[in-house]
């Protein structure tokens, strides 16, 4: 409230308004530095670390981020399963250009959801995205989807042809890389606001949790995406 006011200091009153005392800007600061190094945490999904790093025993760290890393390792078997499904669409078709920039595809679906909700939580913990403008906020930001999936399919468009010279095949990866993006923005706006209204910090939904989602997501969508026009072209 006092960042979202803009306020050094605040005055604390009782059920009957009484004055009991004030918070100063000395105390807010504490306070926004230890938010800050929590939401770092749980932005690489772990548990933040009371006290400093080196207070934190070798074990207790070792589990922490072994836990999540195995859980995100297990998961991202996920993506190994759809390319082994896939196999053949995406080596064969269109002379193996849909294999090539497979990594180009979900690495750009992990980045533009890690963006976005990256810009989503600060704004959330700001006060600056609430309840009163929840729709608003959805409005801009898929209409800065679109916007972005239409220039980032362009311009993968131009690399594809330019380096395979294949039309069709320039085609499926651009057509897929807009439905990717346009899903990694949408969600990577949607889940913080989920977890904050489930009374769960926001900061979770980032990094290598949202990355991980987004790896299997993607590969679902440009397999789909690729197969639809190659049916139909």
């Amino acid at each position: 409230k006092m960042v979202h006011y803009n306020m050094l200091i605040i005055p604390v009153v009782g059920e009957e308004d009484y004055f009991l005392g004030v918070i100063p800007s000395s105390t807010l600061i504490d306070i926004i530095e230890e938010e800050s190094a929590e939401n770092v945490y749980r932005m690489a999904a772990m548990t933040p670390v009371k006290g400093t790093y080196f207070d934190a025993s070798i074990m207790k760290l070792l589990y922490q981020r072994s836990m999540i890393l195995g859980a995100l390792l297990l998961a991202q078997s996920l993506s190994s399963a759809i390319i082994k499904a896939n196999e053949t669409l995406l080596i064969t078709f269109a002379g193996g250009v849909l294999m090539q920039f497979l990594t180009m595809l979900t690495s750009t679906g992990g980045n533009a959801s890690s963006q976005t909700s990256a810009v989503v939580i600060q704004g959330i913990a700001s006060g600056e995205i609430n309840g009163t403008n929840i729709k608003k906020f959805l409005r801009r930001e898929f209409f800065l989807a679109f916007c972005m999936a239409f220039f980032l399919g362009c311009i993968s468009f131009i690399r594809v042809y330019i380096t395979s010279r294949h039309l069709l095949g320039s085609i499926a990866v651009s057509s897929s890389l807009v439905v990717i993006v346009m899903s990694s923005i949408m969600i990577g706006s949607c889940i913080p606001i989920i977890l904050r209204r489930i009374d769960v910090d926001p900061a979770y939904s980032a990094g290598p949790v949202l990355a991980t989602l987004m790896d299997i997501l993607g590969l679902l969508i440009y397999c789909r995406v690729s197969q639809q026009i190659f049916t139909y072209f």
